[in-house]
Protein backbone atom coordinates (compact mmCIF):
# COMPACT_ATOMS: atom_id res chain seq x y z
CA UNK A 1 0.00 0.00 0.00
CA UNK A 2 1.41 3.46 0.02
CA UNK A 3 4.18 3.12 2.52
CA UNK A 4 1.12 3.86 4.98
CA UNK A 5 -1.46 2.28 3.50
CA UNK A 6 -3.25 -1.51 3.49
CA UNK A 7 -2.20 -3.35 1.22
CA UNK A 8 13.38 -16.26 2.75
CA UNK A 9 13.34 -19.33 1.20
CA UNK A 10 15.92 -19.36 -1.75
CA UNK A 11 16.56 -21.24 -4.84
CA UNK A 12 17.16 -24.62 -4.73
CA UNK A 13 20.67 -26.24 -5.33
CA UNK A 14 19.52 -27.09 -9.11
CA UNK A 15 19.42 -23.11 -9.80
CA UNK A 16 22.86 -22.89 -9.53
CA UNK A 17 24.00 -25.53 -12.02
CA UNK A 18 24.20 -23.50 -14.15
CA UNK A 19 25.83 -21.02 -12.55
CA UNK A 20 28.07 -23.96 -11.62
CA UNK A 21 28.74 -25.28 -15.30
CA UNK A 22 29.63 -21.59 -16.43
CA UNK A 23 32.02 -20.92 -13.24
CA UNK A 24 33.73 -24.69 -14.43
CA UNK A 25 34.55 -23.33 -18.36
CA UNK A 26 36.03 -19.75 -17.24
CA UNK A 27 38.13 -21.80 -14.45
CA UNK A 28 39.20 -24.87 -17.00
CA UNK A 29 39.84 -22.36 -19.97
CA UNK A 30 42.14 -19.71 -17.57
CA UNK A 31 44.29 -23.09 -16.54
CA UNK A 32 44.53 -23.98 -20.09
CA UNK A 33 46.03 -20.63 -21.47
CA UNK A 34 48.01 -20.01 -17.86
CA UNK A 35 49.28 -23.64 -18.63
CA UNK A 36 50.00 -22.83 -22.54
CA UNK A 37 51.85 -19.49 -21.81
CA UNK A 38 54.67 -20.96 -19.75
CA UNK A 39 54.60 -24.21 -21.36
CA UNK A 40 53.77 -26.23 -19.11
CA UNK A 41 51.86 -29.62 -19.86
CA UNK A 42 47.75 -29.59 -18.95
CA UNK A 43 46.07 -32.50 -17.94
CA UNK A 44 43.04 -34.24 -19.24
CA UNK A 45 39.63 -33.79 -18.05
CA UNK A 46 37.16 -36.48 -17.05
CA UNK A 47 33.65 -34.92 -16.49
CA UNK A 48 30.72 -37.15 -15.30
CA UNK A 49 27.18 -36.50 -13.90
CA UNK A 50 27.15 -33.50 -11.41
CA UNK A 51 30.01 -31.57 -12.84
CA UNK A 52 32.19 -34.20 -10.74
CA UNK A 53 36.09 -33.05 -11.87
CA UNK A 54 39.01 -35.27 -11.89
CA UNK A 55 42.45 -33.60 -12.70
CA UNK A 56 45.67 -34.83 -12.62
CA UNK A 57 47.52 -32.25 -11.51
CA UNK A 58 46.41 -31.70 -7.81
CA UNK A 59 47.58 -27.66 -7.96
CA UNK A 60 45.05 -26.87 -11.15
CA UNK A 61 42.66 -29.36 -9.34
CA UNK A 62 42.45 -27.08 -6.63
CA UNK A 63 42.89 -23.70 -7.99
CA UNK A 64 39.61 -24.83 -10.41
CA UNK A 65 37.86 -25.58 -7.01
CA UNK A 66 38.79 -22.38 -5.50
CA UNK A 67 37.39 -20.11 -8.59
CA UNK A 68 34.13 -22.11 -8.84
CA UNK A 69 33.56 -22.07 -5.21
CA UNK A 70 34.14 -18.31 -5.33
CA UNK A 71 31.93 -17.61 -8.47
CA UNK A 72 29.30 -19.94 -7.33
CA UNK A 73 28.92 -18.29 -3.63
CA UNK A 74 28.51 -14.62 -5.48
CA UNK A 75 26.04 -15.74 -8.12
CA UNK A 76 24.18 -17.80 -5.31
CA UNK A 77 24.26 -14.97 -2.56
CA UNK A 78 21.16 -12.60 -1.94
CA UNK A 79 20.89 -9.53 -3.75
CA UNK A 80 19.84 -7.60 -0.88
CA UNK A 81 20.06 -7.83 2.72
CA UNK A 82 17.55 -6.87 5.66
CA UNK A 83 17.57 -7.06 8.98
CA UNK A 84 14.12 -7.77 10.53
CA UNK A 85 13.70 -6.74 14.33
CA UNK A 86 10.63 -8.39 15.49
CA UNK A 87 8.75 -8.40 19.47
CA UNK A 88 9.37 -11.56 21.35
CA UNK A 89 5.44 -12.35 21.40
CA UNK A 90 5.37 -13.29 17.37
CA UNK A 91 6.48 -16.64 16.67
CA UNK A 92 9.70 -17.17 14.35
CA UNK A 93 7.73 -18.80 11.77
CA UNK A 94 5.53 -16.64 11.37
CA UNK A 95 7.73 -14.26 10.43
CA UNK A 96 9.79 -16.43 8.12
CA UNK A 97 6.53 -17.40 6.19
CA UNK A 98 6.32 -14.09 5.44
CA UNK A 99 9.48 -13.61 4.88
CA UNK A 100 9.33 -16.90 2.05
CA UNK A 101 6.25 -15.40 0.02
CA UNK A 102 7.95 -11.96 -0.02
CA UNK A 103 11.37 -13.75 -1.73
CA UNK A 104 8.64 -15.06 -4.18
CA UNK A 105 7.68 -12.33 -5.13
CA UNK A 106 10.93 -10.27 -5.46
CA UNK A 107 11.87 -13.13 -7.55
CA UNK A 108 9.68 -12.02 -10.40
CA UNK A 109 11.89 -8.50 -10.13
CA UNK A 110 14.92 -10.87 -10.30
CA UNK A 111 15.83 -9.88 -6.63
CA UNK A 112 16.71 -12.76 -3.91
CA UNK A 113 16.43 -11.70 -0.35
CA UNK A 114 18.97 -12.20 2.78
CA UNK A 115 16.71 -12.08 5.85
CA UNK A 116 18.66 -11.90 9.03
CA UNK A 117 17.34 -10.98 12.60
CA UNK A 118 19.42 -8.22 14.56
CA UNK A 119 21.44 -5.21 13.91
CA UNK A 120 23.38 -4.59 10.62
CA UNK A 121 26.86 -4.00 11.46
CA UNK A 122 28.43 -0.11 10.55
CA UNK A 123 29.53 -0.86 6.74
CA UNK A 124 26.68 -3.06 5.74
CA UNK A 125 24.04 -1.38 3.48
CA UNK A 126 21.52 -3.41 4.29
CA UNK A 127 17.60 -2.15 5.39
CA UNK A 128 16.46 -2.50 8.56
CA UNK A 129 12.37 -3.19 9.32
CA UNK A 130 11.22 -2.92 12.42
CA UNK A 131 7.50 -4.75 13.90
CA UNK A 132 5.65 -3.27 16.25
CA UNK A 133 3.11 -5.65 17.98
CA UNK A 134 1.39 -3.22 19.96
CA UNK A 135 0.72 0.21 17.80
CA UNK A 136 -0.63 3.52 19.72
CA UNK A 137 -3.76 4.51 18.11
CA UNK A 138 -2.21 8.44 17.16
CA UNK A 139 0.64 6.53 15.08
CA UNK A 140 -0.37 7.50 11.35
CA UNK A 141 -3.78 5.96 11.97
CA UNK A 142 -5.17 3.36 9.46
CA UNK A 143 -1.73 2.98 8.26
CA UNK A 144 -0.11 -0.82 8.27
CA UNK A 145 3.25 0.38 7.40
CA UNK A 146 5.54 3.06 6.39
CA UNK A 147 9.01 3.19 4.96
CA UNK A 148 11.31 5.91 4.80
CA UNK A 149 12.53 6.04 0.64
CA UNK A 150 14.47 9.45 0.89
CA UNK A 151 16.56 8.30 3.97
CA UNK A 152 16.50 4.51 2.22
CA UNK A 153 17.34 2.21 5.21
CA UNK A 154 14.65 1.94 7.95
CA UNK A 155 10.81 0.48 7.42
CA UNK A 156 8.42 -0.17 10.76
CA UNK A 157 5.38 -2.27 10.27
CA UNK A 158 2.18 -2.19 12.29
CA UNK A 159 2.08 -6.14 12.68
CA UNK A 160 -1.03 -6.14 14.96
CA UNK A 161 -2.99 -3.57 12.18
CA UNK A 162 -1.71 -6.48 9.58
CA UNK A 163 -3.50 -8.95 11.81
CA UNK A 164 -6.60 -7.06 12.55
CA UNK A 165 -6.86 -6.38 8.67
CA UNK A 166 -6.27 -10.02 8.08
CA UNK A 167 -8.90 -11.59 10.08
CA UNK A 168 -10.64 -13.58 7.37
CA UNK A 169 -8.70 -13.15 4.69
CA UNK A 170 -6.08 -13.59 3.72
CA UNK A 171 -4.12 -14.53 6.35
CA UNK A 172 -1.78 -12.60 8.27
CA UNK A 173 1.13 -13.73 6.80
CA UNK A 174 0.02 -13.37 3.11
CA UNK A 175 -0.74 -9.92 3.87
CA UNK A 176 2.35 -9.08 6.03
CA UNK A 177 4.23 -10.73 2.70
CA UNK A 178 3.17 -8.29 0.48
CA UNK A 179 3.35 -5.11 3.22
CA UNK A 180 7.44 -6.03 3.24
CA UNK A 181 7.45 -6.09 -0.11
CA UNK A 182 6.00 -2.93 -1.32
CA UNK A 183 7.52 -1.19 1.48
CA UNK A 184 11.16 -2.74 0.84
CA UNK A 185 10.22 -1.39 -2.98
CA UNK A 186 10.08 1.89 -1.77
CA UNK A 187 13.69 1.95 -0.55
CA UNK A 188 15.17 0.40 -3.67
CA UNK A 189 13.26 3.03 -5.72
CA UNK A 190 14.19 5.85 -3.25
CA UNK A 191 10.56 7.61 -3.99
CA UNK A 192 6.91 7.45 -2.81
CA UNK A 193 5.51 6.80 -6.09
CA UNK A 194 3.05 4.15 -6.93
CA UNK A 195 1.77 2.54 -10.07
CA UNK A 196 -1.56 1.69 -10.76
CA UNK A 197 -1.67 -2.21 -10.62
CA UNK A 198 0.30 -4.58 -8.82
CA UNK A 199 1.77 -4.74 -4.95
CA UNK A 200 3.13 -0.97 -5.82
CA UNK A 201 -0.95 0.89 -5.89
CA UNK A 202 -1.25 3.17 -3.38
CA UNK A 203 -4.35 1.48 -2.13
CA UNK A 204 -5.64 -1.90 -2.79
CA UNK A 205 -9.11 -3.29 -2.92
CA UNK A 206 -10.85 -5.95 -1.37
CA UNK A 207 -10.46 -8.24 -4.52
CA UNK A 208 -6.47 -7.06 -4.33
CA UNK A 209 -6.51 -8.13 -0.93
CA UNK A 210 -8.70 -11.52 -1.32
CA UNK A 211 -6.38 -12.51 -4.15
CA UNK A 212 -3.23 -12.65 -2.15
CA UNK A 213 -4.16 -16.04 -0.93
CA UNK A 214 -4.46 -17.80 -4.14
CA UNK A 215 -1.98 -14.96 -6.46
CA UNK A 216 0.60 -13.21 -5.13
CA UNK A 217 0.38 -9.40 -6.72
CA UNK A 218 3.37 -8.85 -8.96
CA UNK A 219 5.15 -6.09 -10.24
CA UNK A 220 4.53 -3.57 -13.20
CA UNK A 221 7.42 -3.69 -15.88
CA UNK A 222 8.46 -0.09 -14.45
CA UNK A 223 8.57 -1.28 -11.00
CA UNK A 224 10.82 -4.43 -11.67
CA UNK A 225 13.32 -1.75 -13.80
CA UNK A 226 13.01 0.93 -10.64
CA UNK A 227 14.01 -1.93 -8.22
CA UNK A 228 17.25 -3.06 -10.35
CA UNK A 229 18.20 0.45 -10.74
CA UNK A 230 18.05 1.20 -7.28
CA UNK A 231 20.12 -2.13 -6.48
CA UNK A 232 22.48 -1.03 -8.55
CA UNK A 233 22.57 2.55 -6.96
CA UNK A 234 22.91 1.10 -3.70
CA UNK A 235 26.04 -0.59 -4.55
CA UNK A 236 27.65 2.53 -5.12
CA UNK A 237 28.28 3.98 -1.42
CA UNK A 238 26.27 4.94 1.75
CA UNK A 239 22.74 6.02 1.42
CA UNK A 240 22.00 9.60 1.90
CA UNK A 241 21.58 10.54 5.84
CA UNK A 242 18.13 12.71 4.61
CA UNK A 243 14.82 11.60 6.05
CA UNK A 244 11.60 11.80 5.03
CA UNK A 245 8.53 10.15 6.74
CA UNK A 246 5.46 9.11 4.86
Amino acid sequence: MTHKDIRSGGAGASACEPIFSQALTLAVRKERYRAATVREPVPSLIFAPKFFLQLADSRIAMKVIAILAMGVAAACAGDLTVYVQDPSSVPAAKISRAEGLANEIFAGAGVKIDWRCGEPSGREKALVVEILGATPKDELPGSLAYALPYEGVHITVFLDRVQRAAEFEPSPNDLLAHVLVHEITHLLEGTTRHSETGIMKPHWTLQDVRSMRWRPLGFTEDDAQLIRTGLARRGDGPPSTATESQ
